[in-house]
């Protein structure tokens, strides 16, 4: 299968998918989907996001994963033809679940979060699988978290000022803490971005595909999957704190290693406060709430 030359398909209407910081996806036909990059990605991004989800199938990953079957240019941009996941993202099909479907779907979640950190990466840095001009990779996982906040901050620290009073505070502890309570951890493959959304459930409610691997999918502590999917469940419409509530209560985690992934979480997805309100407005009632007990 090769890339069509034209834009939009005259012959081979599009339906768009779904729409995300890197890409837009377009249903070509049953089997298949075109990604269409947004401007400022690079084919050399693209070809790594390739080898990544091969790399994650290859090492025996328990859930499916995109493949790009084509890669070129389409109206000057990157763009790719892949195998469409099967099924429909959790998030579209949650209002239509049953409530027994719900517990499925729900256990299901939590349970592929737990195995995405099943693949291991032991000779790899800390931080982004993906080579960037914005990766960053360290040999301490505390170092690259503290890294990586650093260089997000200087997108949204300015509003977050403004918007979280205590967010010095905030940042205070969480630097005084997360060195003995993150300081050794496995070199596991975390997604960075697992909520509903990004995940497709099968015709028993189970989930059977991950999509949206990216430049936020890194080599780290898989607990930081498992945390921040279930504090992204109160973000779907439907679910709400009492699903998220009722997720978080069943990790074995340590109540702090909850708050300080909890933490970060927010001042990761922070920047997106124009693109994303919603979303913004979550990790400014996250850091606040945090913020008012450290």
């Amino acid at each position: 299968m090769t890339l069509p030359d034209r834009w939009p398909f005259d012959d081979h209407p599009t339906v768009l998918l779904g729409r995300g910081s890197e890409s837009a996806v377009y249903a070509l036909d049953e089997h298949h989907v075109l990604r269409q990059y947004h401007p400022g990605i690079t084919d050399a991004y693209v070809a790594a996001r390739a080898v990544l989800c091969e790399r994650i199938a290859a090492a025996g990953a328990p859930f499916g994963v995109p493949q790009v079957i084509a890669r070129g240019q389409l109206a000057g941009r990157p763009a790719t033809i892949e195998r469409r996941l099967a099924g429909t993202d959790l998030a579209t099909a949650w209002p239509g679940l049953t409530p027994t479907a719900r517990l499925s779907a729900l256990a299901s979640y939590q349970q592929v979060a737990e195995q995405i950190g099943s693949v291991r990466f032991p000779d790899a840095p800390y931080g982004e699988l993906l080579d960037s001009d914005a990766a960053i990779r360290c040999d301490q996982w505390p170092d690259y978290l503290m890294a990586r906040l650093e260089s997000t901050l200087t997108r949204s620290r300015a509003w977050l000022l403004h918007d979280v009073p205590r967010l010095p505070a905030l940042l205070r502890w969480f630097e005084r803490h997360i060195a003995d309570a993150l300081g050794s951890v496995p070199r596991a493959l975390v997604h960075g971005d697992y909520f509903p959304g990004n995940v497709f459930v099968d015709g028993q409610a189970r989930i059977h595909a991950v999509g949206d691997w990216g430049y936020s999918t890194i080599v780290g502590d898989p607990r930081l999957d498992q945390v921040t999917a279930a504090q992204f469940l109160a973000l779907v419409d439907g679910m709400g704190a009492d699903v998220r509530e009722r997720a978080l209560a069943q990790l074995a985690i340590d109540p702090l290693v909850i708050a300080l992934y909890t933490g970060y979480a927010a001042l990761y997805f922070a920047p997106c406060r124009d693109d994303d309100p919603r979303t913004y407005a979550w990790c400014v009632a996250t850091l606040d709430r945090i913020s008012a007990t450290c």
